[in-house]
C-alpha cells in the first residue's frame, strides 16, 4: 500500500512539474490569437457570422509559436486545462494512463496512421511532420531502453512530457487538416430525460421533471477559444431544447422547443423515469391532457437573431430537417397512435414523418406506419432517410432499421437494419460529404440516444441468403471499443452521438464518457456529452464543454453554406394534416419498392388507369421470386391484405387483442389473384400500413410481411418479387396481370374486417366441435365423477388442471405428451393417466371465451418474446396454419371421421391461424364488448 501511494504521489508530481511546463509552452503558441481575435471580432459580426474566420494562413499558429506573445487569458488557461483532462480520461477509459509506455505506443502508432493518411499535404510539411514522427519514434524507444524491462502500465521519467508534446502537435495537426478553428460550430445545450430513447422527444417530460435551460449557441474559433454566443437567450420562455438544424445557406436554423412551467412539483423531481414509477401520479403527470405541453417547431433567423415559431397544437413536432426547396420534414404525433409495449406510467405518442410547407404552414402527413419514427435526413440524392421503429409481430427492443422515401413521402423502403438484432437500433443517419456513404450511431432501445459510429455503404447491403438476415460487410465500425448497446446486453463505458460527417474520415461529434444513461443500463443520470472532433484514426479532441453536469451538447454543425442535394419537382399538395397527393409513376434512384427492388410500371398501363381519390397502384412481377427459396410443390394462388391498426390506447396489452403480446389490432381488406406466371396487379387504398401474405390453392399462408407498407393517393409502385434478392433485376417480358385490368380486392368473411373470434371462428366450432367438446362431454370423456364438474374444485376445469400440472412439472413429476387435441396427461402418483378435452364453447372467460383460450395449447403464432414462430424473418412455410398443431388435428383420422368441414370453413380456419389467432379487431373496450356479442362493428377511426 505505502508503495502504491509513493507511485501515485511520484506520477502527481510528474503530470503537475509537466502540466506546468506545458502551460506555459502553450501560452507561447497561443498568445497571439488574443490580439487577433480582438481585431476580426467587428468585421466578424459584420459578416453575419457565416463567413471563415481570418485570412488564408491563418492558422500558422499551430505549426509555431508567435513571436512576441500575449499572456494566456483565463479563458485559455481553461481551456488548456480541460485539454489534459479530457487526455487524461481517454487514457483512463482505455484502462491506462497519460505518459506509460503503452500509452505513449498507442499515440505514436495514431500518428504515424494519421500521417500518412494526409500525404495530400504540400511536401515540406508532410516532411516536417514525418521528421517530427521519427523523432518521437526515437525517443520512445530510447525510454525505453534507459529503462529496461518496464512494465507497460509504469510511467517513464519523462513520460508525461513525451505524451504532452506528442498529443499537442497531433491535435494542431488534425484541426488544422479540416479547417476546423475557420469556421463557427453551431451547437444545442440542453438535458436529456433519461429513461429510453422514446422519452427525450416528448414534451411533457421535459415539464414534470422540470428540465429546463440550455439553447441555441455558437462556438467561435472551435479548438481555439471557448468563446461561445447564445443565440436563444432571453427570447424564449422558461423551457427545453431537442434537434437542432441548418438550412443550407446558413441562414435559418431550426429546432424544437417546448416551453417548462415553473413552479414546485408534487413530486419529487427527477430528470429519470424513476419519478414516473410511483402512483398515483400527480397532476402534472397528466400526459394526454389538455394541458400537456409539448415540443413545437421553430426558426432562428441567424442575422437577425429572431426567433419564429413555426407549429403549435397538442402534438410533439421534433427533428426538422431543412429541404432543398427551403421546406421542412419533420416528424410529428399528428397522425395519432401510441406505441405498442408503454407501461402505464408512460403513454408515449407515436411520431411519423410530416412535412411543413413554410410560407403558408399547411403541415401534411407523409408517413403512415404505424409505430415511431426519428432524425429524418436528406441525401445527396434528394431522398429522405429515417430510422423507422418496425416490431409488427416481433421484439419491441430491437428493428429500429433505417429506411428512405421520396420527399412525399411515396416510395418507403428499407435500406438497412430491419432483419436484425445484432444491432438494436440504427439513429441519426448522415450523408457524408463526397460520398455514398452514410453515417449512424449504433444505438440502444432502452436508453438516450447514443452509441457506437458506423459507416454503411448502400451499394453493399445485402440480406443473408441462408437466414435472411442483414449481413454486415456493408458497415464500417469506427468506434469498435464501443460494443453495440443492447445486444443482447451490452451496455458500453462511453458513448457518440449526433454525429456531423466531414469526409469519410473526419467527424464532428459529441461524445460522453458514463456508461450510456438509460432503463436498460441502469445508469438513471446522465453526465453530459462534449462537443469533438474524432477521426477513423482515433484522435478524439475536445473542442468544448459545458462545466455543469447534466448538460448534454448536441448537433453539432459548421456555421456555412453546403451544397444542396437533388431537387424533386413534385412536393406534397394535400390539404390537411392527414392527406398528401403524391406524383404519379415517378422512381427514386434504384426504384421505389414494397421490399426491396422496384420495376416501373409500362408507360401505357399506367397512363390508362383512372385511380380513385384515395387508391394506390400496385404490382408485383413474380410472388416466386424469394430470397429464402419457397417450399416446392406449393402453388401460389393469390395475396391477402391485411391491414394493421395504429394502437390507440396508451398501455400495452390494454386491452389485449389476443394471445400474442402487444400485438396490432387488424382486418382482413380482402385479396387479389396471382396469375400463372407469379405476377398480381391490383389496386389498395392509400395512407393504411398494410402487410401482405402469399397464399396457396388450399388457402394456407405460404410467406408473409412483419411489417408495413403504405401508399401515398395516386402511387403507383411495384416490385419484382415478394422477399426477392436485393438488386435484382427482372426478365424482359409482359407479365399476365398487366395485361389486364387491375384486379379490385375481394372481402373476406364475415368476422375479417376487422378481425372478431366470435364471428369467425366460434360459428364453425358451435357446428362441428361442440358436441364433443362442451363441458359436460368433457367431464364425462375425462372419467371424473359427476360429469362436468366432475369433483373438480369450484372454478376449476379439466384445462385448468392440465395448465397446472404443465407449470409443476418439474417439481411433481407430471408432463405432456403427445400431438393432438387428445392430449396424454400423466399426472402424479395419485391419479391414473386420463385424457382430457378442451372446451371449445363460446362462453365468456375473462377477457375472451372459453373456447379461445382453451386453443391456446393448439396454437402457433408470431409475437414479441421467446413463444414466437420465428423473431426476426419470417421464413417461408412457418407461418401459422402450417406451424399451428391445429391444422394437423383437423387432418387426423379421428377427426376426418367426425368433422366434415366445408371448403369455406377450412379456410377461413387457415386464414385465422395465418392472421396471428387474433380475437378482437380494436382496441376500444366498449367495440370489443360488442365483438364478443358477436356485433358487427365498424373499422377504427384511426387507420
Amino acid at each position: 500500500m505505502k508503495k502504491n501511494r509513493n507511485e501515485k504521489e511520484i506520477f502527481r508530481r510528474k503530470l503537475s512539474r509537466d502540466c506546468l511546463v506545458w502551460v506555459v509552452l502553450s501560452s507561447l503558441i497561443l498568445g497571439g490569437l488574443m490580439a487577433e481575435e480582438r481585431s476580426r471580432s467587428a468585421a466578424t459580426e459584420a459578416l453575419g457570422l457565416r463567413e471563415s474566420l481570418g485570412p488564408e494562413g491563418s492558422n500558422s499558429m499551430w505549426f509555431a509559436p508567435a513571436s512576441g506573445s500575449e499572456p494566456t487569458t483565463a479563458k485559455q488557461e481553461e481551456l488548456i486545462s480541460w485539454m489534459q483532462e479530457d487526455w487524461r480520461r481517454q487514457e483512463e477509459r482505455l484502462g491506462d494512463r497519460l505518459g506509460t509506455v503503452s500509452s505513449l505506443r498507442r499515440l505514436l502508432e495514431r500518428a504515424e496512421k494519421t500521417l500518412v493518411a494526409t500525404g495530400w499535404l504540400p511536401e515540406p510539411i508532410r516532411q516536417e511532420r514525418q521528421e517530427q514522427v521519427d523523432r518521437w519514434r526515437r525517443q520512445l524507444q530510447q525510454c525505453r531502453q534507459k529503462q529496461g524491462g518496464l512494465e507497460e502500465k509504469q510511467i517513464p521519467d519523462n513520460g508525461i512530457s513525451l505524451y504532452i508534446n506528442i498529443r499537442s502537435a497531433l491535435r494542431r495537426w488534425v484541426l488544422q487538416d479540416v479547417q476546423i478553428g475557420q469556421q463557427p460550430i453551431l451547437f444545442l445545450k440542453t438535458r436529456r430525460f433519461v429513461c429510453q430513447m422514446l422519452h427525450e422527444y416528448v414534451g411533457n417530460y421535459y415539464n414534470v421533471a422540470d428540465l429546463a435551460g440550455g439553447g441555441v449557441y455558437l462556438l467561435h474559433q472551435p479548438g481555439k477559444s471557448l468563446r461561445v454566443e447564445p443565440l436563444t437567450e432571453g427570447r424564449l420562455p422558461r423551457g427545453a431544447f431537442q434537434t437542432l438544424s441548418l438550412d443550407y445557406e446558413a441562414k435559418r436554423a431550426y429546432f424544437a422547443f417546448v416551453h417548462v412551467r415553473p413552479g414546485p412539483r408534487d413530486r419529487p423531481v427527477q430528470p429519470n423515469w424513476h419519478m414516473l414509477t410511483q402512483k398515483p401520479l400527480p397532476p402534472e403527470f397528466d400526459h394526454l391532457g389538455p394541458q400537456r405541453e409539448c415540443f413545437h417547431l421553430y426558426e432562428l433567423d441567424l442575422a437577425t437573431r429572431e426567433v419564429r415559431q413555426l407549429t403549435s397544437g397538442l402534438h410533439d413536432d421534433i427533428s426538422p430537417c431543412p429541404l432543398p426547396d427551403g421546406n421542412l420534414v419533420f416528424l410529428s404525433t399528428r397522425r395519432g397512435g401510441f406505441t405498442r409495449c408503454n407501461n402505464w406510467w408512460e403513454p408515449l405518442p407515436t411520431y411519423t414523418l410530416h412535412h411543413l410547407d413554410r410560407p403558408t404552414g399547411r403541415i401534411t402527413t407523409l408517413s403512415f406506419h404505424e409505430t415511431n419514427e426519428w432524425h429524418p435526413t436528406v441525401l445527396h440524392d434528394g431522398r429522405i432517410c429515417y430510422s423507422r421503429w418496425d416490431y409488427v409481430d416481433r421484439s419491441a427492443a430491437h428493428f429500429h432499421g433505417l429506411w428512405t422515401c421520396m420527399p412525399d413521402g411515396t416510395a418507403a423502403r428499407a435500406l438497412f437494419g430491419n432483419y436484425t438484432m445484432a444491432i438494436s437500433a440504427c439513429y441519426q443517419p448522415r450523408p457524408i460529404p463526397g460520398s455514398e456513404k452514410i453515417a449512424f450511431i449504433a444505438g440502444a432501445h432502452h436508453a438516450i440516444v447514443g452509441g457506437s459510429l458506423v459507416l454503411l455503404d448502400p451499394r453493399r447491403v445485402r440480406l443473408d441468403p441462408q437466414t435472411g438476415e442483414d449481413q454486415f460487410d456493408c458497415l464500417e465500425v469506427l468506434t469498435p471499443e464501443i460494443e453495440f448497446p443492447e445486444t443482447p446486453n451490452q451496455w458500453p463505458k462511453g458513448y457518440m452521438v449526433s454525429p456531423w460527417p466531414l469526409d469519410e474520415n473526419r467527424f464532428l461529434v459529441c461524445f460522453g464518457y458514463d456508461r450510456l444513461p438509460g432503463s436498460g443500463s441502469g445508469n438513471a443520470f446522465e453526465e453530459g456529452t462534449g462537443l469533438y472532433y474524432f477521426d477513423r484514426w482515433g484522435n478524439l479532441e475536445l473542442l468544448y464543454r459545458e462545466r455543469e453536469k447534466g448538460y448534454s451538447l448536441l448537433d453539432p454543425v459548421p456555421l456555412a453554406p453546403r451544397p444542396k442535394p437533388h431537387t424533386w419537382a413534385n412536393a406534397p399538395t394535400g390539404t390537411s394534416t392527414s392527406g398528401v397527393r403524391a406524383s404519379v409513376g415517378r422512381e427514386p434512384p434504384g426504384g421505389a419498392k414494397i421490399g426491396s427492388t422496384a420495376e416501373p410500371l409500362p408507360a401505357a398501363v399506367a397512363s390508362a388507369e383512372s385511380l380513385g381519390p384515395d387508391e394506390a397502384l400496385v404490382y408485383v412481377y413474380d410472388v416466386r421470386r424469394s430470397l429464402l427459396p419457397l417450399p416446392p410443390g406449393r402453388q401460389v394462388d393469390h395475396l391477402r391484405i391485411f391491414q394493421l391498426f395504429p394502437k390507440s390506447t396508451p398501455t400495452a396489452n390494454d386491452p389485449r387483442i389476443g394471445h400474442a403480446n402487444a400485438e396490432n389490432a387488424r382486418a382482413l381488406l380482402g385479396t387479389v389473384p396471382v396469375e400463372a406466371d407469379g405476377s398480381a396487379f391490383f389496386r389498395l387504398p392509400a395512407r393504411k400500413p398494410l402487410y401482405f401474405q402469399l397464399v396457396d390453392r388450399q388457402g394456407r399462408a405460404i410467406q408473409g410481411m412483419r411489417t408495413t407498407v403504405y401508399f401515398q393517393p395516386g402511387e403507383q409502385v411495384g416490385c419484382i418479387g415478394c422477399h426477392e434478392p436485393m438488386h435484382q433485376t427482372p426478365p424482359v417480358r409482359v407479365p399476365l396481370a398487366l395485361q389486364r385490368p387491375p384486379s379490385i380486392l375481394q372481402p373476406g368473411p364475415p368476422g375479417s374486417k376487422p378481425f372478431n373470434f366470435v364471428q369467425l371462428i366460434q360459428p364453425i366450432l358451435d357446428r362441428h366441435c361442440v358436441r364433443c367438446h362442451s363441458a359436460e362431454a368433457v367431464g364425462r370423456a375425462a372419467g371424473w365423477p359427476g360429469g362436468e364438474s366432475g369433483g373438480l374444485a369450484p372454478g376449476d376445469t379439466p384445462v385448468a388442471r392440465i395448465r397446472s400440472q404443465e407449470t409443476s412439472a418439474p417439481d411433481s413429476g407430471a408432463s405432456v405428451s403427445s400431438f393432438g387435441i387428445w392430449s396424454q396427461v400423466v399426472l402424479t402418483a395419485a391419479d391414473r393417466p386420463k385424457k382430457v378435452l378442451p372446451i371449445l364453447t363460446g362462453e365468456p372467460e375473462g377477457h375472451f371465451t372459453k373456447a379461445y383460450n382453451q386453443l391456446r395449447p393448439y396454437l402457433a403464432f408470431f409475437e414479441w418474446g421467446g413463444a414466437s414462430i420465428d423473431q426476426i424473418v419470417t421464413r417461408p412455410g412457418r407461418l401459422g396454419a402450417e406451424m399451428s398443431r391445429l391444422s394437423a388435428l383437423l387432418d387426423d383420422p379421428l377427426h376426418r371421421q367426425e368433422v366434415r368441414l366445408s371448403d369455406q370453413e377450412r379456410r377461413t380456419i387457415y386464414l385465422w391461424l395465418d392472421a396471428n389467432v387474433p380475437f378482437y379487431g380494436t382496441y376500444d373496450r366498449q367495440q370489443q364488448a360488442a365483438q364478443r356479442r358477436g356485433e358487427n362493428i365498424p373499422l377504427p377511426e384511426l387507420q
